[in-house]
């Protein structure tokens, strides 16, 4: 059987690991990894959100993100409050030392996008956004 292309699926894992190893690398200065960069992302406006709430936003599933959460605890990037609407459940807020990593960390992830995405014209990276975009919705619709 010959195969003209590696599979659409495959290339997507490929360049997520690839991508995920060469942040932590350069995240590793500010105390923060590639996994934690979407809970820093979505508590960044101070909003208090609860686990359900993040792993709702992320897209992952609870017992994924209490394992996150509970190393960005020990690591000294989040606090826990306990939740006064719901006795069973805490809201999630940055600590002082991950918001003074974010800046720093942006800068890498941005320099990161650049060096891939250097030898893309502006139309060839709007059509590649665009078709992951729908490769993903696809992948969320037929594979849940």
């Amino acid at each position: 059987m010959n195969i003209p292309h590696p599979p659409v699926g495959y290339l997507i894992n490929r360049i997520s690991r690839l991508s995920q190893r060469w942040l932590d690398v350069r995240l590793k200065q500010f105390g923060i990894t590639g996994a934690t960069v979407p809970v820093l992302a979505i508590l960044k406006s101070g909003e208090a959100l609860t686990q359900k709430e993040l792993a709702e936003q992320i897209g992952t599933e609870q017992p994924t993100m209490a394992q996150l959460l509970n190393r960005m605890e020990r690591d000294g990037l989040i606090t826990r409050m306990a939740n006064p609407g719901d006795g069973r459940s805490s809201h999630v807020l940055l600590t002082e030392r991950a918001v003074r990593s974010l800046p720093g960390a942006r800068k890498v992830m941005e320099g990161g996008q650049a060096l891939v995405t250097a030898s893309f014209s502006t139309r060839e990276l709007a059509t590649l956004t665009r078709l992951l975009e729908r490769y993903l919705a696809s992948v969320e619709t037929h594979l849940k």
